[in-house]
């Protein structure tokens, strides 16, 4: 986003994606940005099974949210990894590398024609 449209198009993404995280979450969901263009998303009081239809509503919504840049409208997507607390990781640190690795999974994915992502 930076290097095709300018660092003020890079912040505003990150508004952006933060607030359709805001948006798709309770208010007892913590919503964090990691760092770069990473953010964390921690629903507690959901299992496992739960957790794609959150990550579904986010696709849903970011998908519904194009970010204005003068007379342009770009186009956000995200790619979403899922862990859960205790069946992949016990530890703060191992939930979130889980997750992670989770992510790039489904990044990879998605840039391969030949991909299925379940």
């Amino acid at each position: 986003m930076n290097d095709c449209y300018g660092h003020h198009a890079g912040d505003e993404a990150l508004k952006t994606v933060a607030g359709v995280l805001n948006s798709c979450c309770r208010s007892t969901d913590v919503c964090a940005r990691l760092g770069g263009d990473e953010f964390a998303v921690i629903l507690p009081q959901t299992d496992a099974a739960a957790a794609p239809f959150v990550r579904d509503r986010i696709l849903h919504t970011i998908a519904q949210t194009p970010l204005p840049l003068g007379e342009r409208q770009i186009k956000l997507s995200l790619s979403i990894g899922i862990a859960s607390l205790p069946d992949d990781a016990t530890e703060s640190e191992a939930l979130i590398a889980f997750a992670d690795s989770a992510m790039y999974r489904v990044k990879q994915a998605s840039r391969s024609p030949q991909a299925l992502v379940s």
